[in-house]
């Protein structure tokens, strides 16, 4: 068994290998929404298209601020405009309507009195440009709009139909193959003995799978004898990827780490200096990547989300694969054993860090996850964090970035 490598260097290696998978299809507009974009994209359509009022009202001459002025004609949005304006004449706009060449401001309604049906009384407090909207002030054509490697977003789907866009190339969605391992599991739907218990950890693999837009192929329990677990070895290229939890801890780690290498794995690393994850480990079989996951299932939910699942981003093709963190005061001091890295559950609320259940949980536990919204990283050599000290904190929800950054407390 290779020696455990400490946790910032597991990271780096994880997403080093984590190479990107570009199976390109197209995708129709409606079904954008967290598909990943494959090619860079420009603005076709100014935007605005054509200057336009931002308001209903009267576009005007600044010049006839504070007259009694003729009102020429009214504009509705969706009309072609091809007049010009001038002093001592106005015209109605509505809302989205072109306006007329030499318009110099947008009066609302409501601040003008309208005379009768053909005059208006201007007020006198509004400058140039009030209420115009510029063609291509937000954005020119030829401009830069959307970069390959984007999530895309329900905003994002909407900037793409006001250019035109239908139908884009995505990335197709990594093939992921689920399994768990253990002669005692059993699964939900059937029922379990005294000497069993519940299989959590494949349906936890399969939702936090789900939550960051991925489908999974749940493929069973692991066989706990060599012959089996051949059989079972022989199927992973079919998939990307392959995640597992159980069966790679010390005193297991020479049956699946024996099989898996025997069929031609190479393993980057087994074991991480870090509580909870130590037997977490990952490696290459042909075309498919592995991540086994530990047994206990506080420690495999922790490691995916938090590790697992940037890897993941980066095989997808994602542009923003790094975890990003906020600042927080740590609401009580907290005491940690200093010879190896600690995730250290909480909950982030009102603006400070809070541990959960003070930090005395366990790996095989599963509450603490959900009394918990955040974590926080910290360093090997780190022994305590004071009450109020500002710590740099994860939330469950976190964004991705671009850049790597150090969210780890030192």
């Amino acid at each position: 068994m290779q020696p455990a490598l400490s946790l910032r260097k597991a990271i780096s290696i994880m997403l080093e290998h984590a190479n990107p998978i570009h199976r390109v299809h197209y995708t129709h507009l409606f079904d954008l929404t967290g598909k990943i974009l494959a090619q860079d994209l420009f603005c076709q359509k100014a935007l605005p298209a054509f200057d336009n009022s931002g308001m209903d009202g009267y576009a005007v001459r600044l010049a006839d601020l504070g007259q009694k002025t003729p009102i020429l004609g009214t504009i509705l949005a969706g009309e072609s405009c091809s007049v010009s304006l001038h002093d001592g004449a106005c015209y109605k706009v509505m809302t989205g309507a072109p306006i007329p060449l030499g318009t110099q401001a947008v009066i609302p309604f409501e601040n003008a009195t309208l005379k009768d049906d053909s005059t208006v009384l201007l007020p006198t407090n509004f400058k140039e440009g009030a209420n115009i909207k510029i063609a291509g002030e937000e954005l020119q054509v030829g401009a830069p709009l959307l970069q390959k490697g984007e999530r895309l977003t329900h905003h994002h789907v909407a900037l793409l139909a006001s250019q035109g866009y239908s139908v884009l190339p995505t990335y197709a969605p990594l093939r992921i193959g689920v399994y768990s391992s253990g002669n005692e599991l059993i699964e939900p739907w059937e029922r379990a003995q005294s000497h069993q218990i519940y299989n959590s950890n494949a349906s936890m693999l399969f939702s936090t799978l789900q939550n960051f837009g991925w489908r999974a192929d749940y493929l069973g329990v692991l066989p706990d004898c060599l012959e089996g677990m051949r059989e079972a070895i022989r199927g992973f290229d079919a998939y990307d990827v392959i995640l597992t939890t159980g069966g790679v801890s010390q005193g297991e780690a020479d049956f699946m780490e024996r099989s898996l290498e025997e069929a031609g794995m190479t393993t980057l690393f087994h074991g991480i200096e870090v509580k909870p994850g130590r037997p977490t480990m990952m490696g290459i079989l042909g075309k498919t990547t592995l991540l086994c996951l530990p047994g206990n299932p506080l420690s495999a939910s922790i490691n995916l989300h938090f590790l697992g699942i940037s890897m993941l981003k980066k095989m997808q093709g994602e542009r923003r694969y790094h975890l990003e963190f906020v600042y927080a005061p740590n609401k009580e001091r907290l005491i940690l054993k200093g010879n190896r890295a600690n995730m250290v559950l909480g909950c982030l609320h009102g603006g400070c860090f809070k541990v959960t259940q003070e930090g005395k949980y366990g790996s095989g536990m599963l509450t603490p996850l959900t009394a918990s919204n955040a974590i926080i990283f910290c360093d090997k050599g780190v022994e305590n964090l004071e009450e109020g000290a500002l710590i740099k904190v994860i939330p469950y929800m976190t964004s991705f970035g671009e850049e790597a950054v150090d969210f780890f407390n030192i």
